[in-house]
């Protein structure tokens, strides 16, 4: 039997929380709201009914229509802690209600009088070998854990502090209160989640704590003054880039497999802090450098602290700001793709992140022949090309097996700063290669390459990005003489037989491609075998 194609060759801080374990790994995209203390202003949206928790309406429809599954509360008060109850009171919710939540605080019990919130133990006298510090940790995990551990949505116990961990002489504290979570609350996680830290300090970190399971990181890049293009707003929004790597780094090499969230700004601030509102490409952008990095969820900050002048999604009275539209329309409409951020996050799950790239800060080719990255370059659409020292682009490496995919990112964001990308892979002349765009299932094969890199051009608009996976096809030609099986796409790229001392079979959804002018003859019978009756193969 002869098979033959047309086709023609045609040219991709730190904070220890316990978290409800599953059993297994995490298989939905978490977009998540972490609480600021509202401090003064209105009485708190949360109200009890029946001894359980249940968000008001109006509230509750906030937080639908962001389409969160995960919240974190900051501070043990009476709005924050209701929010261990969120999978109840989304009972008679409409979906999503796969919602699932931290709380910070026990009651009173023998170490403390007064509710405790076991998270400042970090920073308390003592520490690990003490007997009272231990006790005021192990009681506090415990009863936190009889008070909440049976209630639906229960996600996580915030147990350490926010900054003391950059300093090495802490990390076995926080090994210490990561243990005691699993001692005193059976079937519970524990997690790291970090902000701003020195240099090196989080590897260290993840390294000395190993009992970890789950990690977030905050960075926040745009204080007040930060311009909106230029050089100033790159170095500003390298700092997400430089911290997420070293981030992503530390869990690839200590701690591999283990959920990363990161924590974003999207909120402003005036006092204490001083933070300038982002725009809807700002936060977009922020969003495709931690799935550059490896994310696995997005965490904001919701409710406004009037105390030192922090305002989240919502205003002081609880009223959606701009911001709030923004990342509801990113969460809802990813890029206009008619996606939500949940679904496009879905396809970075199941990679493992490898490496970033600064673009304009790796102006040398190759820039990485480890993952076959050759050069990316970038212009305005119908322009000249950017400068290399100029080229503001991101791109984050990550695989399933051997198969590389680069999550690419334009780092512009004002609404002039459209890029046309270009990038160069390297590659085996005689192979055939398939670049898939996961977002919107394009493709472009190279059958074969015919010379030692391909390229692949696309445009990004402010902020955007675009997951790419590259597939080297092989080579298939000649006499095939044993038994083979071919899974997903192959190339025949010249002239193939299969000799009747040989069955070739096609695994299930196989897509074979024939080259322009080569031919494959299939001698004896039977001419193929398919793994299943239902596998069809197509023949291209």
């Amino acid at each position: 039997m002869r098979y033959k194609t047309l086709l023609r060759c045609f040219a991709a801080f730190s904070v220890i929380l316990a978290v409800a374990a599953d059993g297994s790994a995490q298989s939905v995209f978490r977009l998540g709201a972490w609480c600021f203390r509202p401090g003064i202003g209105p009485d708190p949206i949360y109200s009890p009914v029946s001894n359980v928790w249940r968000v008001r309406t109006n509230e509750r429809d906030k937080l639908l229509n962001l389409g969160l599954n995960y919240f974190v509360a900051c501070t043990g008060i009476e709005a924050e802690q209701a929010l261990i109850f969120m999978g109840d009171s989304l009972a008679t919710a409409p979906a999503p209600r796969e919602f699932e939540t931290t709380a910070d605080w026990s009651p009173a019990n023998a170490s403390s009088g007064v509710p405790y919130q076991v998270w400042r133990a970090i920073y308390e006298t003592g520490g690990p070998g003490n007997p009272a510090w231990e006790a005021r940790v192990n009681n506090g995990f415990t009863s936190m854990y009889n008070l909440h551990g049976g209630h639906a949505g229960l996600h996580s116990f915030l147990s350490s502090a926010e900054d003391s961990l950059s300093y090495l002489h802490k990390h076995p504290w926080a090994e210490y209160l990561a243990n005691a979570v699993h001692v005193r609350a059976p079937g519970v996680l524990a997690a790291v989640q970090t902000c701003p830290f020195p240099p090196g300090a989080l590897n260290a970190l993840l390294q000395t704590a190993s009992s970890l399971d789950v990690f977030m990181h905050c960075n926040y890049p745009f204080p007040t003054g930060t311009p909106t293009s230029g050089l100033g707003f790159q170095n500003a929004l390298q700092t997400s880039a430089s911290q997420f790597g070293e981030a992503a780094t530390a869990i690839r090499t200590h701690q591999p497999g283990t959920p990363f969230y990161a924590i974003i700004q999207a909120h402003q601030a005036s006092g204490r802090y001083n933070y300038r509102s982002p725009s809807l490409e700002e936060i977009l952008c922020q969003i495709n450098l931690a799935l550059a990095y490896g994310a696995d969820g997005i965490i904001y900050y919701l409710y406004t602290r009037t105390a030192d002048g922090q305002e989240g999604l919502l205003d002081a009275n609880r009223n959606p700001t701009s911001r709030y539209t923004s990342v509801q329309s990113i969460h809802n409409n990813y890029q206009g793709m008619s996606q939500s951020l949940v679904n496009i996050g879905a396809n970075f799950l199941p990679l493992s992140w490898q490496a970033g790239f600064s673009i304009h800060q790796n102006t040398t080719e190759p820039i990485s022949s480890t993952y076959k990255l050759y050069d990316v370059q970038s212009k305005v659409p119908g322009g000249g090309w950017d400068a290399g020292n100029e080229t503001y682009v991101e791109t984050g490496v990550l695989q399933s097996g051997a198969t590389n995919h680069y999550m690419v990112v334009n780092r512009r964001c004002t609404s002039t700063e459209s890029r046309e990308i270009t990038m160069r892979f390297q590659s085996t002349s005689a192979n055939a290669y398939l670049i898939t765009d996961l977002f919107t299932g394009d493709q472009k094969r190279f059958l074969p390459a015919n010379a030692t890199t391909i390229t692949y051009t696309f445009t990004l608009g402010p902020g955007q990005g675009k997951l790419l996976k590259l597939e080297d096809l092989g080579n298939w030609s000649g006499t095939i003489s044993s038994n083979t099986t071919w899974p997903g796409t192959v190339c025949v790229n010249a002239n193939a037989t299969v000799t009747s001392a040989a069955t070739l079979t096609l695994a299930s959804g196989a897509n074979v491609i024939i080259a322009a002018g080569a031919t494959l003859t299939v001698q004896g019978a039977p001419a193929a075998a398919r793994s299943s009756p239902a596998a069809a193969a197509r023949f291209m």
